[in-house]
């Protein structure tokens, strides 16, 4: 789910002949929410890869995980993009300025106040990345390499494997910024 909505006013007054005031409003919403591929299917569980229940939270729903297999192409799976992930953005902005007209001078002056948040997380590899070597169904009594790293999947035995932790990032900034200029304006006549 995507959303986007931006809101803004503006309002320009002539307060006298001479003395102009522009006031500006602005403020955006943005919310992303990505869901993960195939949500909903446990495909660890599927594998036979076992000690997952015990590390499983109270809100993974399931997705594809990464596997790695010695002598096959992999898969990527929550790691292709970090899904689920969200992102909530915040911006609030106000701007004001005063034009002042005297003769052939022109003086403005005004500030600008602004205010950003976002919230956001990243998955990672929450589902988890099991490279599988072989090592699992190699033959003892044989020094060479026998095992077959596809056979170890199918048994649910990876040779590596790790599981990270969401991320939940935050970062909010206020800014205050004011500002004046002078216009000197000659008219050239003929």
């Amino acid at each position: 789910m995507t959303r986007g909505q931006n809101f803004t006013v503006s309002i320009t007054s002539n307060l006298k002949p001479v003395i102009l005031n522009e006031f500006r409003s602005n403020t955006l919403y943005g919310i992303i929410t990505l869901a993960p591929y195939l949500q909903g299917k446990d495909f660890n569980k599927d594998a036979k890869i076992k000690g997952m229940e015990e590390t499983k939270r109270s809100f993974d729903i399931g997705s594809f995980p990464d596997f790695a297999w010695s002598g096959y192409a992999g898969l990527a799976g929550s790691t292709f993009d970090q899904r689920p992930k969200t992102q909530d953005r915040y911006t609030n902005e106000f701007t004001d300025s005063i034009t002042w007209i005297k003769s052939r001078h022109v003086v403005k002056a005004g500030g600008k106040y602004r205010y950003y948040s976002w919230l956001g997380t990243d998955s990672k590899t929450y589902m988890g990345n099991w490279a599988l070597n072989g090592q699992n169904t190699e033959n003892p009594a044989n020094a060479a390499r026998t095992g077959d790293a596809f056979a170890d999947w199918a048994l649910g035995l990876p040779g590596t494997g790790n599981r990270g932790t969401p991320l939940i990032i935050s970062e909010a900034t206020t800014k205050l910024g004011i500002f004046s200029c002078r216009t000197t304006l000659k008219l050239l006549t003929a």
